[in-house]
């Protein structure tokens, strides 16, 4: 909870877990924002997603790695706001491209491992 008069610009953010409210500003505060999820229905903005209490399926690992299992899209049904007028790095140090994630790790699909197979008659030229 926010004390004195705050007046906080919040994008992009998950916030869970908390046992009063997950968003919340003390009297005389404005919590200004849009592009957040919640687990209950607190979440400021037009573009949110509440009610998102599913932590396993979100995160690597709830204790310790807050990094996204899939995008947000998939996770929560929304996409983060483009803020890279005002910063292009995520977290890892990783350049943020394209459609942005909620939360402080752009989600990258991994390729190191991925594997093609290739079944029936195919030609390669």
């Amino acid at each position: 909870t926010a004390t004195g008069n705050i007046n906080a610009h919040i994008y992009n953010n998950y916030v869970g877990g908390n046992t009063t409210r997950d968003y919340d500003a003390a009297s005389g505060s404005f919590l200004n924002g849009d592009y957040n999820v919640s687990s209950d229905a607190t979440a400021p903005g037009t573009h949110k997603a509440t009610g998102k209490t599913d932590y396993a399926s979100y995160f690597v690992n709830t204790s310790s790695d807050y990094h996204l299992k899939n995008s947000s899209l998939n996770l929560f049904g929304l996409r983060g706001k483009d803020l890279s007028s005002t910063f292009k790095l995520d977290i890892d140090g990783q350049t943020r491209g394209g459609k942005w994630d909620i939360g402080a790790d752009q989600y990258w699909v991994s390729t190191t491992n991925a594997k093609t197979n290739i079944r029936g008659g195919a030609n390669f030229r």
